[in-house]
């Protein structure tokens, strides 16, 4: 793993880069708000980290999570993306996945879980 890169903090933004083997989440919360940037492969290697990541966000109630720059997507992504949101049950908040890729969307539609992207409810 390489190390985190430097960051600056804000009162109301504090960025982190977590390096999750062949992931990266760039993850800027305030306490409302997050928004979580996903690159590369989301995968079984990676998805627990990524579930850990997402899971530290409990606090905010809107997680937006770009989803355009993933490159790869299995069933244990799709678990991280269904695991964040079913904790909406527990906590007051939304998580929506944003610009995905045409092979993501045809991945949610597939396993009927396009609802990930919709923040009507929001």
């Amino acid at each position: 793993m390489s190390a985190l890169p430097e960051t600056e903090e804000s009162v109301d933004t504090l960025p982190a880069l977590f390096d999750l083997l062949t992931i990266a989440c760039d993850i800027h919360p305030t306490e409302a708000h997050a928004r979580v940037t996903m690159r590369g492969a989301l995968d079984a290697s990676t998805a627990s980290a990524a579930t850990a990541a997402l899971a530290d966000l409990a606090a905010c109630r809107y997680v937006e999570i770009d989803v355009s720059a993933l490159s790869f997507c299995d069933a244990a992504g799709l678990g991280c993306f269904v695991g964040a949101s079913r904790q909406c049950v527990l906590h007051p908040r939304a998580v929506v996945l944003v610009d995905p890729a045409p092979a993501m969307t045809r991945l949610l539609e597939l396993t009927n879980l396009t609802r990930l992207t919709d923040d009507s409810g929001v």
